[in-house]
């Protein structure tokens, strides 16, 4: 991950430690429900870039769910609540093992697309290698720095 550059913003963003100061109210929103719900989720892409003090400057939330029975049951009601636009499941593995996408949102939480596959890690072992990143006011489920260079290139993000 050299060729990221540490950026002034992202390391005020991290010392700031206030969710409101990185993430739009509607994104925030959104990763409190699936905390709330105990949704299996690992926020990946550009907020897991800035936490892990990386230089990025669009406001698009991805996140990595797991679609395995309950846990799909508890996401497609935090969509429905959240009257998420545009969501197509259709192109994701909901059969065998992983079982998983990672989901990118704007920021007025309209779906923009969706990703079956992250070549190279498994869902289950990422989560479990994942951690709790705290917040005052919240917390999210975050993907190690080690794992989020295979992440990044699977959403192309530079």
């Amino acid at each position: 991950m050299s060729e990221f550059r540490m950026d002034r913003t992202a390391f005020r963003i991290r010392s700031s430690r206030k969710a409101d100061a990185l993430f739009p109210e509607h994104h925030l929103e959104l990763l409190r429900a699936l905390n709330r719900e105990k949704v299996e989720y690992i926020l990946v892409g550009t907020y897991a870039m800035l936490l892990h003090g990386f230089d990025q400057s669009r406001e698009i939330l991805d996140v990595w769910l797991s679609l395995k029975s309950e846990n799909y049951s508890r996401t497609l009601k935090i969509f429905n609540d959240f009257e998420t636009t545009g969501i197509d499941l259709t192109n994701l593995s909901l059969s065998g093992e992983e079982m998983s996408g990672v989901f990118t949102f704007s920021t007025s939480l309209n779906f923009i697309d969706s990703l079956a596959v992250v070549n190279g890690l498994n869902f289950k072992t990422t989560y479990l290698q994942s951690y709790w990143y705290q917040f005052e006011d919240a917390s999210v489920r975050l993907i190690r720095s080690s794992d989020l260079a295979k992440v990044r290139d699977a959403l192309e993000l530079k």
